[in-house]
């Protein structure tokens, strides 16, 4: 267990007195979420190519999440999973003509309600307006552009605020999300057979793995490495400038991602129709006063991201499903195993349950796949154990029918103008 001290200059600290103060609340708190990005495509996770210095270091500064799951694999409910700090089951915005029921808080009405500044920057796409993730911001400024106009905008925000205003920052970008088109130098860098190139690799954000060759899902793969590369570059100059402006004395600086991305590992490239664990696990990276860099083994959810803001900001909330992950944060200590119940929409039959070492996925045409995790990290190989399939599968039934939080409406009606923008960005209008 690691302790803190605050040290008065007019005070003296005895030697061998232990000092079990508790880190100093923070008054704000910045999310940034880094749309598609893999944990295991980031230095700090373990990958071999340079990818993510900047990232690197800022993880280095702060904890870091081992095994960080999204319940889903695609933009929305993961989305609404940080905001409202429950599951894709129990907020039931799963669908993209599904709407947060009014009866779910967000953390911007919370915070707003407390006195804070709730400002959002997000590339619209399916973190835009409509579904509720919108709701207590007293802004939110939806607008596909770049990572770097992301952060310049969110740079003009706090330069903007009065000294003794509190704030809730929500930066989002689709800067590592198909179509992968990093600019000339990053490609040079990461692309190791540019004569893989083939016509739309740039240009057409999703294809069917199966028809394409290993060597130019290879060049696509390379292509999405050089895009992280140039956010990484980004999300140094921005975490710089907050470290140059002192920001970061009273100030939580979370970085995550949505889902992850495929290419071919499972038979399909992008995201949003598999469950398995290249979409699923994310980075979550903590920098928060008061607490000392720390790595954390065991599972946790996108759903922890609200309740851990509150309570760094010692702000109450209400009883959700996500759990506060201070404790860990304060003591490195690894989480408790816990049950996590991925959906791909409630419509489907897409399923995914992480039970203590194991990984059953089901697909929309009832198939399943078991995999044991310690043994099988990257779900090589099904596991053949029917004692274990039945109790993943009845505990996987289980948890599903008791997702029952009031369930949202389908009211949200889409505006050709953002099918447009969605299907730019590889998402078919097939719900």
């Amino acid at each position: 267990m690691r302790f803190w001290c605050r040290v008065s200059f007019i005070g003296v600290l005895l030697l061998g007195q232990a000092c079990t103060e508790a880190p100093p609340t923070a008054r704000n708190v910045i999310l940034l979420s880094v749309d598609t990005l893999r944990a295991d495509r980031l230095g700090c996770y373990g990958y071999g190519r340079p990818t993510s210095p900047q990232i690197d270091g800022i993880a280095a500064r702060g904890v870091r999440f081992e095994r960080a799951f999204a319940g889903s694999s695609w933009t929305l409910p993961t989305h609404m999973s940080m905001l409202t700090g429950l599951p894709p089951g129990q907020h039931r915005v799963n669908g993209r003509k599904n709407e947060l029921s009014p009866q779910i808080p967000t953390m911007a009405e919370i915070l707003g309600r407390a006195g804070f500044r709730t400002h959002a920057v997000t590339c619209d796409g399916f973190v835009g307006t409509g579904w509720g993730l919108e709701r207590g911001f007293g802004v939110y400024d939806a607008r596909l552009r770049s990572v770097s106009q992301v952060l310049d905008a969110g740079r003009s925000f706090i330069a903007g605020l009065a000294d003794d205003e509190r704030y809730f920052l929500f930066l989002h970008t689709y800067s590592v999300h198909s179509p992968y088109n990093p600019k000339k130098a990053s490609r040079t860098k990461f692309v190791r057979h540019p004569e893989d190139h083939f016509k739309g690799a740039r240009t057409r954000p999703l294809f069917n793995a199966s028809k394409l060759t290993q060597r130019q899902i290879g060049y696509l793969s390379d292509l999405y490495d050089a895009t992280i590369s140039e956010s990484d570059a980004a999300i140094g100059e921005f975490f710089a400038w907050l470290e140059e402006r002192g920001a970061l004395r009273d100030t939580v600086f979370i970085l995550v991602s949505d889902h992850g991305e495929e290419f071919g590992e499972h038979g399909r490239l992008g995201h949003g129709k598999n469950l398995y664990v290249e979409t699923l696990r994310v980075p979550l990276i903590i920098v928060a006063p008061g607490f000392e860099p720390a790595v954390v083994e065991g599972r946790t959810a996108l759903s922890d991201l609200m309740p851990t803001s509150l309570e760094l900001l010692g702000v109450d909330g209400p009883e959700v499903s996500g759990q506060s992950l201070l404790a860990p944060m304060r003591s490195a200590e690894e989480l408790p195993e816990r049950e996590m119940l991925g959906i791909l929409e409630l419509k489907d039959k897409g399923r995914s349950l992480l039970r203590d070492r194991y990984h059953l996925v089901v697909g929309n045409g009832d198939e399943r796949a078991l995999f044991d995790l310690a043994a099988d990290p990257e779900e090589k190989s099904p596991l053949a154990d029917p004692a274990v399939l039945q109790r993943m599968s009845e505990s996987m039934k289980r948890l599903f029918e008791r997702a029952e939080v009031g369930p949202s409406k389908e009211a949200v009606r889409l505006s050709p103008e953002v099918i447009e923008r969605l299907r730019a960005l590889g998402y078919e209008n097939d719900s």
